[in-house]
């Protein structure tokens, strides 16, 4: 519940940081920071966790960057699944790969693992808090965010001032006018997460369901619901609804879809492949708001986590209170963000291109058949181990149907 005295407390503060969005970027920086001895506020336009569209899959990448932040998942109750497994399936073939040091978690929990570790960091931690503006005050140089907090009975408005300010509010939406001019157009997202236990989909497993106009994404989350992470063209989505859209993939690659597929609540994501700058003179964007490319190798979370290290790094080897420090620490964290994410980036990109190619994919299926160190190229938590004969490595080409 939100006091009436909040707004007045927020406001008489002068924050070093207001981190606005408290997903997993968000979270991880604002702890950081705060153990940096920095002041910070973390504030999200919801109150508490909710479902997200994909981001489930946790990377090596991102399991190292959880280890840093001292957040164990293998102590909680009910520990992520390890995925050992990757299907990708097209109408003409499958390729199965082996997966090492990779997990599934619903974002539901990891959100809420993340936001209590920056609260248990000394952060502090305001739902329900939508910020409608951000102006930079030259005069005394700090970053007012017009704020709205809401809660059932009341609704308040605030202004906070900070020295700072972090975006982390996830992808934002892409005009039509840019989108028209963009050479490969970037597909939609769309996502359900259903309660089937007889689908077939053991656990552990990560299926990728490859059409000419869009891929599909599955895997069975901790708590045995089926999470579908869909990428589809906007073309597909103006004749068909979002199930139908995720039916025909399943049709496509000869799969039977879920049984409640019809009846899912779908939430959906604008184009998601974009780039942003990564600051400004009014804010530093990390997460998703720093750029999205579309989600097709599960490490999403990890060039998160791996962005938020990268600020919160710039942020300790810069003085605040030095006339250019916004410039300083918004061009240290550009170096070292593009220095450890372009490489996957590219890679990813590229790969998503190739998916839009029948021709290609298959191409590059067979091809990783017969040269399988191609595949740690293109996967590279994939595992190559020896099979029962001792000589062909866990890398199998089906030609169609079920693998």
């Amino acid at each position: 519940m939100i006091s009436k005295q909040l707004p007045n407390l927020l406001g008489s503060t002068i924050w070093d940081a207001v981190v606005v969005g408290a997903g997993p970027a968000g979270s991880a920086v604002a702890a950081r920071l705060q153990r940096g001895q920095k002041n910070v506020l973390l504030v999200d336009r919801r109150n508490g966790s909710f479902q997200k569209l994909c981001g489930c899959c946790l990377s090596p990448k991102a399991n190292a960057e959880l280890e840093a932040l001292s957040v164990d998942l293998a102590a909680e109750d009910i520990p992520p699944i390890p995925l050992k497994h990757c299907t990708f399936q097209t109408a003409s073939g499958a390729l199965q790969l082996g997966l090492s040091h990779m997990a599934v978690m619903s974002r539901e929990r990891l959100d809420a693992l993340l936001i209590a570790k920056a609260v248990e960091s000394g952060v502090e931690y305001q739902g329900g808090t939508k910020i409608n503006r951000i102006e930079w005050d030259q005069t005394s140089n700090l970053r007012l965010l017009h704020a709205e907090l809401k809660s059932p009975q009341h609704a308040f408005r605030a202004t906070i001032r900070s020295r700072t300010v972090i975006d982390a509010s996830g992808l934002p939406a892409t005009s039509r006018a840019r989108s028209k001019n963009q050479l490969f157009a970037s597909r939609i997202g769309i996502g359900a997460v259903l309660r089937d236990d007889h689908f077939a989909l053991e656990p552990g497993h990560l299926k990728m369901l490859i059409a000419p106009w869009g891929y599909c994404g599955l895997v069975r989350l901790e708590n045995n619901c089926v999470d579908i992470a869909a990428a589809v063209d906007l073309r597909i989505l103006k004749r068909r609804s979002p199930w139908q859209a995720v039916a025909e993939i399943f049709d496509h690659t000869c799969h039977a879809p879920p049984t409640h597929l019809s009846t899912a609540a779908f939430i959906g994501k604008p184009h998601l492949t974009r780039r942003s700058p990564l600051f400004d003179q009014r804010c530093y964007r990390v997460g998703d708001a720093a750029g999205y490319v579309e989600p097709l190798t599960g490490e999403g979370i990890g060039w998160a986590l791996r962005g938020a290290r990268e600020l919160a790094g710039a942020f300790e080897q810069v003085d605040l209170d030095r006339p250019d420090a916004v410039l300083q620490i918004g061009l240290r964290y550009r170096r070292g963000y593009w220095a450890a994410t372009r490489r996957d980036f590219h890679r990813c990109r590229l790969l998503t291109l190739a998916v839009r190619n029948r021709r290609l994919w298959d191409l590059t299926m067979k091809v990783s058949r017969r040269v399988p160190a191609l595949v740690h190229r293109i996967f590279p938590h994939a595992t190559l181990q020896p099979s029962h004969d001792g000589r062909h490595p866990v890398l199998s080409l089906s030609d169609g149907g079920e693998p």
